[in-house]
């Protein structure tokens, strides 16, 4: 699926985050945390295109790869949704740096790869120079992008910096798509779902602010 697309898709994260930390953590649901799913599952569809709702637009992109490109879309976030309160965890009750976390990270990629190599049916090939070098960097900028994602959730939760990273990463995205693969399809509906899934995580992350600074005592009051 277009590049943009996979990144809208991923900013279903803070909803399967939100869920998991309900469950596991206690933490409660709020009006707004609601809405913010529902727009999620909105902004979903606008993805999705299914063909009752989009005729032409389905018939445009049309394919069993772009389907499962989703699916596989939806399960990422719902993996990272789960990391991210498993991060947040680890750094404010079970206190452990950021640096030890981001390194188990790494080893748990090194050992589930073969398997799903396996899985996949995959084999080992040899990369010529220029496949060796994006391979590299494609590495790099993922370590940074892990290890400033770990530092950050372990130790602030800061609604605008939240609410920049889920909303520059499509835009990000788009950019570079129309950049680098200018032959990819961007529709009116990818723009669609990424301003329902914006628009929910704005109004949870405003919530947040104002309850957090409502149950903060005043210094005056003090």
């Amino acid at each position: 699926m277009p590049l943009a697309e996979s990144q809208v898709v991923s900013q279903t994260v803070p909803m399967f985050a939100a869920t998991y930390a309900w469950i596991f953590l206690g933490e409660r649901w709020h009006l707004s945390e609601f809405f913010s799913a529902l727009a999620a599952i909105a902004g979903v569809v606008f993805i999705v295109r299914p063909a009752p709702f989009f005729l032409q637009e389905a018939a445009s992109t049309a394919g069993g790869d772009r389907a499962l490109g989703v699916a596989f879309g939806l399960l990422s976030a719902v993996s990272s949704g789960g990391a991210y309160v498993i991060i947040r965890l680890l750094g404010t009750r079970v206190k452990v740096h950021w640096a030890i976390v981001l390194l188990y990270q790494a080893l748990g990629q090194m050992f589930f790869c073969p398997l799903g190599m396996l899985i996949a049916q995959q084999r080992y090939v040899a990369l010529d120079k220029l496949q060796v070098a994006l391979c590299l960097l494609c590495g790099l900028l993922g370590f940074w992008s892990q290890a400033a994602m770990t530092w950050g959730m372990q130790r602030e939760k800061s609604a605008t910096a939240s609410l920049a990273r889920q909303g520059l990463a499509p835009v990000s995205a788009l950019i570079l798509q129309l950049v680098f693969l200018p032959g990819d399809a961007v529709l009116w509906t990818t723009f669609a779902g990424f301003g329902c899934i914006i628009t929910g995580l704005a109004v949870a992350v405003v919530a947040k602010t104002r309850r957090s600074s409502a149950a903060t005592p005043s210094p005056l009051s003090s």
